[in-house]
């Protein structure tokens, strides 16, 4: 099933998953957990193998790292 592309930040929703952040980041879901576990996206963990990533949080990691994602 193809996901809708998202043109505007008030369509994501409040809280993402790694697979809702890897699809705005063009990365794996894996990618996104390291991520989260080395604190480097802040998340919070809901189980032991489940993390949500609030929308805030997801903003100002993409802010904080612009340049960084625009290079790859």
């Amino acid at each position: 099933m193809k996901q809708p592309k998202v043109t505007n930040w008030d369509q994501l929703p409040v809280a993402m998953t790694p697979h809702d952040c890897a699809l705005l980041l063009g990365c794996t879901d894996e990618q996104v957990r390291r991520l989260c576990k080395e604190g480097i996206i802040k998340a919070v963990k809901v189980s032991p193998r489940h993390w949500i990533i609030p929308k805030s949080f997801m903003y100002n990691f993409i802010e904080n790292n612009q340049e960084e994602i625009e290079s790859d």
